[in-house]
């Protein structure tokens, strides 16, 4: 599957202004009115791309569609709301690590629950 880093020749440790240059680059490359060769689609997904990585907000939801590795598209992944409604106690208690008497467990060990919990 190519991503939108692959699609602009950019990794996810680039900054803003790095993938605001890679984008122009690939533009002089796949602009339409440039080359005949490309596709108007494949310009449209470059905009896509740059459009997502550009936004810290759509960036940080798009690395993790990248992460869940879910078999879906990322326009049916983008408008999954991120909030986790609790169905059973006991769920709720072993995913945030909190006791009946009210204490957290460390947040290193946290991480690790939500990390190896099964959904």
């Amino acid at each position: 599957m190519e991503t939108f880093y692959d699609i602009l020749g950019v990794t996810n440790k680039f900054t803003t202004e790095e993938i605001t240059a890679a984008y122009k680059q690939r533009c002089l490359e796949y602009h339409p009115d440039r080359q005949i060769s490309h596709s108007p689609t494949q310009f449209q997904l470059l905009q896509k791309a740059y459009s997502v990585l550009i936004d810290p907000k759509e960036r940080s939801k798009y690395d993790r569609y990248l992460l869940s590795g879910l078999d879906m598209e990322w326009d049916e992944f983008k408008n999954i709301p991120l909030v986790i409604h609790w169905s059973e106690s006991e769920k709720e208690k072993q995913l945030t690590g909190k006791t009946d008497k009210g204490r957290d467990v460390k947040t290193a060990e946290l991480r690790e629950k939500f990390r190896s919990y099964q959904f």
